[in-house]
């Protein structure tokens, strides 16, 4: 599961109980999938998603996987601020635009204690918008 921190713009994934109703497992997501914000559950946790074409209405769409190198849990806080280091950079190169000067914005789903237990170590880089039927990728905004 991926929790978001709303007052850092992060989302924390717990890869626990990871199956569901159609979806894809946040675990298995990679740069250019695409999915809704109906997938975002209370406090921000997130185990699955419905993803859907990037031409069809979504919110986010993956950017890259950001995978941390740390053996032991470092911390929420630690996991935040590298993933949200590693993210903009992706963001800019994937979008093709300066992330302090975009209208898209880049949210970091990062895994929670629990998953990095159970051998998560990557962070998903998110781009977040509204509702939207196109893809970021290349799209300079």
């Amino acid at each position: 599961m991926f929790r978001r921190i709303f007052a850092a713009g992060a989302l924390i994934v717990a890869a626990a109980g990871l199956a569901g109703c159609g979806g894809n497992s946040v675990t298995r997501l990679t740069a250019g999938d695409c999915f809704t914000a109906d997938a975002i559950g209370e406090g921000g946790e997130v185990s699955d998603v419905s993803t859907v074409s990037c031409t069809a209405p979504h919110e986010y769409e993956v950017v890259a996987v950001h995978t941390h190198e740390d053996e032991a849990w470092p911390g929420a806080a630690a996991i935040e601020v590298a993933a949200y280091e590693a993210c903009v950079a992706e963001f800019e190169e994937y979008v093709d635009s300066q992330y302090a000067t975009s209208s898209i914005f880049m949210v970091p789903m990062t895994p929670t204690e629990s998953g990095w237990g159970q051998g998560d170590r990557d962070s998903l880089c998110l781009a977040e918008s509204d509702t939207r039927s196109s893809s970021v990728q290349g799209s300079g905004e």
